[in-house]
């Protein structure tokens, strides 16, 4: 999970510099592709934080 949560945070990162214009004029197809990744792994990230919690549950049991 702290892979995930790594690339999550460089994917921002870069989406945040995109956005602000530190790196330019960006293309609109950059700009989507970057909030498409982002939002790719929010649902991985979401994925295996459920994934997580069930096991965490049934070694409970």
């Amino acid at each position: 999970m702290p892979v995930s949560v790594g690339t999550l945070a460089t994917h921002a990162a870069v989406l945040v510099l995109l956005l602000s214009g530190a790196i330019g004029d960006p293309a609109k197809q950059s700009l989507l592709a970057m909030t498409f990744r982002v939002g790719v792994w929010l649902a991985v990230l979401g994925l295996l934080a459920i994934q997580s919690r069930r096991r965490a549950t049934s070694a409970g049991r």
